[in-house]
């Protein structure tokens, strides 16, 4: 009885590798040996995988391989799509293999191959047949008794004549050439069945009468007909055309004797008796290993490698490295994997197909049906020219043979829980199901196929079955290289809650650059200062402000996390900004709203509309979790006056938050109490109603606390470094925030980091171009409070942007709207002082949002739109589809555009107060002219003022019904 075992070796020296010096095992080719395994998959074939450390480029390499010895049981085989153009994936190949009642014992990918036409670069032929051949490049041949030959088989193809006449083949199913060559092609070349030729040549179909086109055989044609000027030429089953252009004037001349009738004796052989009996071959591009010894002249860049090697006792090695992937593998130059191929034994080594086309199966002991062993760099497979595959019997014996045994891993924690699969195999290497497998560990405990890991030591683990046995060792690591903690999932080097928050705390161990399988059983924890509680990984923070740290310690490694206790941030637990589907209830509807005159934050609200009176009340089901630590809900409401009664349904009851007595906007708070859920809304009255009402912005809160106050930011531009850094502070919610947002030049930009415990704000800018950037930063907190703040980056340009800007106060504006495709002037010219008519600033407005959608069919409703300039009536109607322009009546009932009248101050500002977001302060207005300003732009104008935007004049005034000048548009435009 045999066993198979999967072993680790580098891991299985615990005791040595902790002293040993991190290159102890070392592959001069690959880097430092971190793990490998190798487990009998079936007769005499191994499937082995190693790791290593490449300390050059501080990175991994992952390889794996197959080493077959032939034997009866299991032998080697070509495959390839339907026809000679079609490209499959090694898993596809295998999965056709598995219904033809192979079991796929393993498999690689296979040539190099034209991009362009999916044609091998070499030749290929499958149970006897060539399926293509060409004179060219090297090849891998098989035996029937899975013996295999490498080499350049230097193919050659003759037909004989019966009538005496002797040609030579240059290749067959290949593209042909133009100027030389005869070519020979059958109906499995392209998916049409034809010669796939474009130009016109002579073309000799001929008839298949005996025989196969192989190493070991003949072929007999029959000539059927010489086409003369032929061109894709069909090919039907069981026929053959021999084809060359008519640009190779001595080849056609050979085509065009051949007579209908006449007998073709065709026959392939190769330079050496050494690739007498093979039935299957593939071809490869390079020889890697020639005698034992690495090739010179190879091609040089780290990539995912495929290659095939002979070892001197006539085994095979069918071998993957990954690459392309850094952290796990970043794969080998052809010499690199020469050289790995010298290290295992090889004596003689080609390159296969690399890159995106790296790809290996193998059926894992434990399964029927063959699976991906590698990473291919891509993602998912890349569908290829031709495979290798090792095949056996699939048919069960039900007979025990061996035993399977893996572990989850060799190298575990103390005390960690260790996943064991353990299978019985029978003779032909087949999973039997209703066999019993027992399991032992000489420590630790096992409880079904879960091994509960000791404090320390190597456990080895035995596995029996049926007279068959397995044994794997597993290390207990109790001194690792390093440790990491990670707060709810990700990586933290500090953690910041606020006051009786908890958080997830798992660490991780890393041990020669590889994880460590366990959980926090493993470890130690401490936590310094009065700053709470962990147990069981579940930090739970103290209820006061402080600060201090956790530890979490194995052995003579530990890490300390820095620990930060915060007033308790705010929660939003629904501010309406995505779309909804309308919901319905009894006598009640909640919709999405994006009218933003009923908009209290942010773009959009939900608008509930109720239908109460005899028949009852109305009702609309909700379903917000509420989170421990918080009692309370604040939401703002827009009454309708109806004097009808709003109350909120949780899991534990209803809350009655008063009477709809007022109109607009109002903040209301809902004492939730120990209330787990929001399940509903209810609106009551004695009298019959049907109206609506807008809700917004439901924030979770705690102890009677409402935050109507915008986060502090500030911002400063570093010219040195070409970054801009700022800090972020929340009255309530302190620097944990959940908005914000950063443009460049008024488009959303990325490229910055913000630190939620410190509300530190980084932004790393595209490197200086000599013209001044205009840098916006909007930060928002969990109640919608927005604040923004800019900066301008970069150098103040002396070059005007217009003949016309020099020396003007503008000119960094204009100069924005330039380059951003706004305004290209008129004549050379920017007219900065001009006043502008609103038509022009419609056209502006249209240009800075860039939108792409069609408003050609958009229907304008103002009785002057014929006076509306052709260049202008796109931005117009945009403007007026997005509801920035209203248009203004005479006092009949009629709209007007005016699109030639200069457009004001106060009308600008409200146009642009349509586009911005709501939540941002209204403070009251201070310019000395503030009476002046129409209560329709009186929001918009604070608004904008209290954002930085607008600024008035040097004595203090606003002059609302004063025309804008482009100059005036142009610096808005820039800050907004």
């Amino acid at each position: 009885m045999k066993s198979i075992i999967r072993k680790f070796l580098s891991l299985s020296l615990a005791v040595v590798l902790a002293a040993a010096p991190l290159n102890a095992f070392a592959s001069d080719a690959l880097g430092d040996d971190l793990a490998s395994s190798s487990v009998e998959v079936n007769e005499r074939t191994e499937l082995n995988a190693g790791t290593f450390w490449s300390n050059t480029y501080s990175d991994l390499r992952q390889e794996n391989y197959v080493v077959y010895s032939p034997n009866a049981r299991v032998k080697p085989i070509v495959s390839g799509g339907d026809y000679t153009t079609q490209l499959t994936t090694v898993s596809t190949a295998a999965k056709k293999l598995e219904a033809r009642g192979y079991r796929v014992v393993a498999g690689i990918n296979g040539d190099y191959y034209d991009t362009a036409t999916g044609i091998p670069l070499g030749s290929m032929m499958t149970e006897g047949v060539l399926r293509n051949a060409s004179s060219e490049y090297y090849a891998i041949g098989f035996r029937d008794d899975g013996s295999t030959v490498m080499g350049k088989p230097s193919l050659r193809i003759t037909a004989q004549s019966d009538y005496g006449r002797s040609l030579t083949v240059t290749a067959f199913n290949y593209v042909r050439q133009s100027s030389f060559g005869i070519y020979l092609y059958d109906s499995t070349f392209n998916a049409r069945a034809t010669t796939g030729t474009s130009e016109e040549g002579v073309d000799v179909v001929c008839s298949a009468v005996g025989g196969s086109l192989g190493l070991n055989g003949s072929l007999t044609l029959v000539v059927e007909q010489v086409i003369e000027g032929g061109k894709d030429t069909p090919v039907g089953a069981g026929q053959y055309v021999l084809s060359s252009n008519l640009k190779a004037a001595s080849y056609v001349e050979q085509l065009r004797a051949l007579q209908p009738g006449e007998r073709l004796t065709l026959s392939v052989s190769a330079s050496g008796s050494e690739w007498s009996g093979v039935t299957n071959m593939i071809g490869a591009l390079y020889q890697l290993v020639d005698n034992g010894q690495v090739c010179s002249g190879l091609v040089n860049g780290a990539a995912p490698r495929t290659a095939v090697g002979l070892k001197r006792d006539g085994s095979l090695v069918l071998y993957t490295i990954d690459g392309r992937q850094s952290g796990y593998s970043i794969g080998a130059t052809l010499t690199q994997v020469a050289q790995r191929m010298v290290e295992l034994g090889c004596v003689t080594a080609l390159s296969l197909d690399g890159g995106g086309s790296t790809a290996m199966v193998a059926t894992s002991p434990d399964s029927t049906v063959s699976t991906l062993v590698d990473k291919p760099s891509g993602g998912s497979e890349r569908a290829v020219t031709n495979h290798i595959f090792l095949v056996a019997d699939s048919r069960p014996t039900n007979s025990v043979g061996h035993v399977y045994l893996e572990s989850e891993s060799t190298r575990v924690l103390p005390n960690a829980q260790v996943k064991l699969t353990a299978t019985a195999l029978d003779t032909n290497y087949i999973p039997m199901a209703n066999s019993n497998v027992s399991l032992r560990a000489d420590k630790g405990t096992i409880d079904g196929n879960v091994l509960t890991a000791p404090a320390s030591g190597t456990v080895t683990v035995t596995a029996n079955a049926g007279g068959a046995s397995a044994q794997t060792k597993i290390d207990v690591i109790t001194q690792p290289d390093s440790i990491s903690v990670k707060q709810n999932g990700k990586a933290v080097s500090a953690i910041t809650l606020s006051a009786g928050e908890t958080a997830t705390l798992t660490a991780s161990a890393m041990y020669r650059h590889l994880p460590v399988l366990g959980d926090n059983k493993g470890f130690t924890w401490t936590v310094q200062g009065n700053v709470g509680t962990i147990e069981n990984g579940v930090f739970t923070a103290s209820g006061s402000i402080g600060s201090g740290s956790v530890t979490a310690s194995l052995g003579r490694i530990s890490v300390t996390v820095p620990v930060t206790v915060t007033a308790r941030a705010l929660r939003t637990l629904d501010g309406f900004e995505t779309s909804f589907a309308t919901a319905t209830g009894t006598r009640a509807m909640l919709s999405y709203n994006s009218e933003m005159t009923r908009v209290h934050n942010g773009y959009a609200s939900a608008r509930l509309d109720y239908a109460i009176g005899s028949e009852g009340n109305a009702y609309i089901g909700l379903n917000y979790a509420i989170p421990s630590n918080y009692d309370q809900l604040n939401f703002w409401v827009y009454g309708d006056n109806s004097g009808a009664q709003l109350a909120l349904v949780t899991d534990t009851g209803s809350v009655n938050l008063g009477a709809l007595n007022f109109s607009g906007w109002k903040l209301l708070t809902a004492n939730l109490g120990a209330a787990t859920a929001i399940t509903g809304m209810i609106v009551s009255s004695d009298t019959e109603l049907i109206s609506a009402v807008y809700l917004d912005q439901l924030v979770l809160s705690y102890g009677g606390l409402t935050d109507t106050t915008a986060p502090k930011l500030s911002l400063q531009y570093n010219a040195a470094s070409n970054t801009v850094t700022g800090t972020v502070k929340d009255d309530i919610d302190g620097a944990a925030i959940p908005t914000i947002r950063v443009t460049y030049d008024g488009k959303s930009y990325t490229s910055y980091t913000y630190n939620q415990s410190s509300g530190a704000l980084s932004i790393t800018l595209p490197a200086a171009d000599g013209a001044q950037h205009r840098v916006s930063v909007v930060a928002g907190d969990a109640s919608g409070n927005l604040s923004r703040a800019g900066v301008n980056a970069g150098t103040s340009s002396t070059t005007p942007a217009f003949a016309d800007m020099r020396d003007h106060w503008a000119n960094d504006a204009v100069a924005y709207l330039k380059r951003s495709g706004i305004s290209n002037g008129s004549n050379g010219n920017f007219l900065p002082d001009t006043k502008i008519s609103r038509q022009e600033f419609a056209v502006l407005l249209a240009r800075y949002l860039g939108s792409s959608q069609d408003y050609s069919s958009v229907q304008l409703p103002f009785a002057d739109t014929n006076e509306i300039a052709s260049w202008a009536l796109n931005g117009a109607k945009a403007m007026y589809s997005l509801g920035i322009i209203k248009g203004s009546s005479d006092g009949s009932g009629k709209l007007y555009f005016n699109p030639t009248a200069n457009v004001s101050r106060q009308e600008a500002v409200t146009m642009l107060g349509r586009l911005t977001e709501k939540g941002y302060a209204q403070g009251a207005l201070k310019f000395t002219d503030s009476s002046a300003i129409q209560s329709w732009a009186a929001e918009y104008v604070s608004t904008l003022s209290e954002m930085g935007i607008l600024t008035g004049f040097n004595d203090g005034s606003f002059r609302p019904n004063g025309a804008m000048t482009r100059a005036q548009v142009a610096t808005v435009l820039y800050k907004f």
